[in-house]
């Protein structure tokens, strides 16, 4: 444990050293050359956990729609919004994440939103589109074990590129603020359950300028993410707790939520407050791509739109697995883990595999410590076939599996990566990656 710790504190330490300074220019960046109107309400663009699952580039286009036509007020009582008025909003986000390593994240969002209060007085079509906040943030695994633990940091700032004018006699695009975010996640694997399965959980504090109040995002979510292909889901609850030391006068923000939304606390809500529930299923593709659909819905609201939230979204992985090997060098640690294997892959070391559980992504070897064998090495699986064709046999690829525990004459390992949609099998032949 108290190697543990120290491994922890040393990590802590690089990451202060060499990234440290991000987090503040991207401060001092947002106040002194950013115009200070930006947020829209973050119950759609809401703070979420940013950790990838390795090195690459990661595109996460997103279509949420968000529909209300009442407010949660002080009292958390139901009202209707005046004169019959309903807000609906689309917002077209397209994320992308960008790893340096399997520990350090680069991430932004690029962001448009239409939105539209009907029965406005007065105004047929009270409408407006354009950009919308626009993000830019880290994220940092500063821990993480064999068993799929991790601790996570994550910073962000929230980016304006539009301005609200009255004059315009437009809604608005948002309530002014600037918000700065930092934070941290936990995944917890679920020992009973397979390791698709885990546990996420993070929570935040966010400065908003302007004199709005701080607020504390949280969330906590049970996730399945397949290390192959299949079924992905997330099911839990996420929610923004005020702090309620906003300073904005109450008639300053009466005439801007009724002029910019309708009455809809959307826009310029004094001490927002709320709980949502919500759930995504979707299927993630042999080749990483995943496509999903979200939907949330609130639980508890103060000073809060009553609201119902629609999202679809694709995530394409461009990440190690879409590339073939740019060298033989094997790797020893998460960090440099090797990229698919092709014909110019070496190896020193064959052994079969004599065990195999799919659920949990898990096997065994007839070699061990007597043949060498250590924890963190590398194994490429493959099945030997005949071929119809010319009577002859040939090797084909199935995946590539990790040293997670040795014995004198067996070993087991953790299946990182699949590159054919079958199962592996007992007798399959395994071989030991070398430079």
């Amino acid at each position: 444990m108290e190697t543990q710790v120290k491994v922890l504190k040393q990590r802590i330490n690089r990451f202060l050293l060499l990234y440290g300074k991000v987090p503040l220019f991207l401060f001092l960046f947002s106040c002194f050359f950013m115009p200070q109107t930006a947020h829209a309400h973050p119950l759609i663009q809401f703070w979420e956990n940013r950790t990838g699952s390795h090195e690459g580039l990661l595109l996460e286009p997103r279509l949420s729609f968000y529909s209300t036509t009442a407010n949660d007020g002080n009292d958390s009582l139901k009202t209707a919004l005046p004169n019959g008025i309903s807000v609906s909003r689309t917002y077209l986000d397209l994320n992308l994440t960008y790893g340096f390593s399997e520990d350090f994240f680069v991430f932004g969002r690029l962001s448009a939103l239409s939105t539209t209060i009907n029965n406005y007085p007065n105004v047929p079509n009270y409408s407006a589109s354009g950009l919308s906040d626009q993000l830019v943030g880290f994220a940092y695994r500063i821990y993480s074990t064999e068993g799929g633990f991790s601790m996570n940091i994550q910073g962000e700032v929230t980016l304006p590129t539009y301005s609200n004018n009255i004059a315009d006699a437009k809604p608005f695009l948002g309530d002014g603020s600037t918000d700065i975010t930092g934070g941290a996640f936990l995944e917890i694997p679920l020992p009973t359950l397979s390791r698709d399965f885990y546990l996420e959980t993070g929570a935040g504090y966010t400065f908003r300028s302007k004199g709005y109040s701080a607020t504390v995002p949280w969330s906590v979510l049970l996730k399945r993410e397949p290390l192959q292909n299949g079924f992905i889901f997330a099911l839990g609850g996420r929610g923004t707790y005020s702090l309620e030391t906003d300073k904005t006068s109450a008639s300053v923000a009466t005439s801007d939520t009724t002029i910019g939304g309708g009455g809809s606390d959307l826009i310029n809500a004094i001490n927002p407050s709320w709980v949502v529930l919500q759930g995504s299923a979707g299927y993630k593709t042999l080749s990483g791509q995943s496509y999903y659909a979200l939907l949330a819905a609130p639980l508890t609201e103060k000073n809060a739109p009553v609201g119902l939230q629609i999202s679809l979204g694709v995530r394409f992985d461009f990440g190690p697995r879409d590339h073939s090997i740019q060298s033989d060098e094997p790797a020893t640690s998460k960090k440099s883990r090797p990229t698919k294997a092709t014909a110019f892959s070496s190896y020193d070391l064959e052994g079969t595999v004599i065990s195999i559980n799919d659920q949990l992504h898990l096997l065994k070897i007839d070699k061990g410590i007597d043949d060498g064998v250590e924890k963190g090495q590398y194994f490429d699986i493959y099945k030997t076939i005949s071929d119809a064709s010319t009577d002859q046999k040939k090797e084909k690829l199935y995946a590539r599996a990790k040293i997670t525990d040795v014995k004198n004459n067996e070993s087991a390992l953790s299946v990182i990566e699949y590159y054919v949609d079958q199962w592996i099998e007992k007798g399959f032949i395994v071989r030991r990656l070398v430079k």
